[in-house]
């Protein structure tokens, strides 16, 4: 049996030797049983110091010699600092207790490897009594660490208390401690490299008792973060009900604004925390405040989609109407993302359908340019207009068709939009969704009736804008009605070589025709060339392609799967 002493003749431990080769395996078996740290023990056998590789055996008797201390190298002083720290973070009270005795006073705001010092660690743990030891061994309640935090700041942040918790009488651990370090005289209003006081960590982690207490103390309510966020933005923005109340009722600034110019009601609505914006308007907030943009509360609702805080508002009296330096209204940002449920809301309660921004654009364009249908089908309902253009002339039907949203398309249709307006440059929705190769919005529109053959301002028709951007099968469903498969397009693609030496000289003749079908197509494609290198006019070039389509095509008979080398790419640059 192997017998460990102190020098008072008191037994420590006995312990089978079998059990504990090293001297270092005893350490840490007396550290485990009394506390001691392993750093500062020394284990003596027959007045040799045993070094933590010796071997342990039977019928040794040790006496254990516990250091201080003073008079040892850095090494010995560094490690001692992080056994206090570890015994802090772990709530190794007589760890702590026997390090203080041993002299750490005089580095106990040393920060461990990690920047924290031994305060913080049972701060941030809520470990009250090992933090009661520290503090009146003269640990600093006010020293920062590498991010500058504090011990209260690390005693607010910690812990998330559940709803249950919040209303329980202030005994979490780390209320213990923030009470305790703020009875102590810690800094109720220091800031971290961030500006965050220990109450907006209260308020950010909904540590109710520490925001109380703090409050209570004469924390400042009102001070800025770097970010500008008060601490009732901070539990707004997250839904601390009870945490905003308590600072509402503390007399926390309602409606202050942040850097970017929002308010706590414009946090809690762009969260959807209805509670909280109930509260707030309660209280007075104000409903209309602007940002640096003129975005307001609603505006911020209605952007996220949080139908329940909208209508709360709408039912508190905020402007529907009001408009932001964009010109954008609240019904426009839900049409533009989607938000039916707040759309519907805005319209049943007056909002105006065919209001515009600056740029010109409705609520049904924003709708029809993101391809939101159930929105589109509401404001359509509700007889928003469907032709007013924007300062391009683009029509929610143009949008549409740019976009590719062929269902959108087909409602606008079916509620009688202008197929064939065209925009400034003179382009209708089917030259705008052949340019861009939207295939089933080109088919609506011609089911519609759209005209086929207008011309835009350049020249061009919804079959030249559709060739030059190489899609075939618009080409195609142009041309004949239908949309030659993709199968049969790579199949005749050899059908056509160039024969350059074939070609007529004259480009302005229509070439004879006694040509074979593969001088024709070569034809085509070497107008299409040399129109890109030599400059040659849209239309000239539109002219020689089509009249060459309508005679060789159409009279004489020959199938569009002969053209399909013609469309399979885009017109060379030039």
């Amino acid at each position: 049996m192997l017998r460990v002493w102190r020098a008072s003749g008191q037994e420590l431990a006995a312990i089978r030797a079998e059990e504990f080769i090293h001297a270092n395996a005893v350490k840490q078996h007396l550290q485990e049983l009394h506390g001691f740290p392993m750093c500062l023990q020394q284990l003596v056998h027959d007045s040799k110091i045993l070094a933590d590789d010796d071997n342990m055996d039977a019928g040794m008797d040790l006496q254990l010699v516990l250091l201080t201390i003073s008079g040892h190298d850095q090494e010995f002083t560094d490690a001692a600092i992080e056994q206090l720290a570890n015994a802090s973070r772990k709530n190794q009270v007589d760890a702590v207790r026997c390090l203080l005795e041993a002299g750490i006073g005089d580095y106990i705001d040393c920060w461990d490897y990690g920047g924290k010092t031994a305060l913080m660690h049972a701060s941030e743990h809520g470990h009250s009594e090992v933090a009661r030891l520290l503090v009146e061994a003269g640990a600093d309640k006010d020293c920062w660490n590498n991010e500058g935090r504090t011990a209260l700041m690390y005693a607010s942040v910690s812990g998330h208390l559940d709803v249950a918790r919040l209303m329980m009488p202030p005994r979490h651990p780390h209320s213990n401690v923030a009470r305790l370090l703020v009875e102590a005289g810690a800094e109720k209003d220091g800031s971290n490299l961030d500006d965050k006081t220990a109450l907006k960590y209260a308020s950010v982690s909904s540590h109710l008792d520490v925001a109380r207490l703090l409050v209570e103390a004469g924390a400042d309510t009102d001070c800025w973060d770097r970010s500008g966020k008060t601490a009732l933005m901070h539990a707004s923005e997250r839904g601390h009900l009870e945490v905003a109340r308590l600072l509402v009722e503390a007399g926390a600034e309602k409606d202050g604004s942040s850097y970017d110019g929002w308010t706590a009601l414009m946090y809690a609505s762009a969260s959807g925390h209805l509670d909280v914006a109930r509260l707030l308007l309660g209280a007075g907030a104000a409903k209309d405040a602007p940002d640096g943009r003129a975005w307001t509360a609603l505006r911020v609702a209605s952007r996220y989609g949080h139908s329940h805080v909208a209508r709360l508002l709408v039912e508190a009296g905020a402007n529907k109407d009001r408009r932001d330096k964009g010109g954008k209204t609240a019904l426009m940002q839900a049409s533009e993302h989607g938000h039916s449920d707040v759309a519907r809301l805005l319209v049943e309660a007056g909002a105006d359908k065919d209001g515009s921004s600056y740029d010109g654009w409705t609520a049904l364009m924003y709708a029809s340019a993101s391809g939101h249908l159930g929105v589109a089908r509401l404001l359509l309902g509700a007889g928003a207009a469907k032709d007013p253009s924007e300062r391009w002339g683009y029509t929610a039907l143009t949008l549409a068709s740019r976009s590719g949203h062929f269902q959108v398309a087909r409602l606008l249709v079916e509620a009688g939009a202008d197929t064939d307006c065209g925009d400034r440059g003179g382009k209708t929705a089917l030259m705008h969704a052949s340019e861009c190769g939207h295939l089933e919005v080109a088919r609506v529109l011609l089911e519609a009736g759209a005209n086929k053959d207008f011309e835009d301002l350049a020249g061009k028709t919804a079959l030249l804008r559709a060739s030059e951007s190489g899609h075939l099968d618009i080409v195609s469903l142009l041309l004949t009605g239908r949309c030659i498969p993709a199968p049969s397009i790579q199949a005749v693609a050899p059908m056509a070589p160039p024969l350059w030496e074939q070609a007529p000289r004259n480009r302005n003749k229509i070439p004879p025709p006694v040509l074979l079908e593969s001088d024709m197509v070569a034809y085509i494609e070497r107008v299409l060339r040399e129109s890109g290198e030599r400059g040659a006019s849209q239309r000239q070039t539109k002219a020689l392609v089509e009249r060459t389509l309508r005679r060789w095509v159409f009279s004489n008979g020959w199938t569009l799967e002969l053209l399909a080398p013609l469309f399979s790419s885009r017109r060379p640059a030039r």
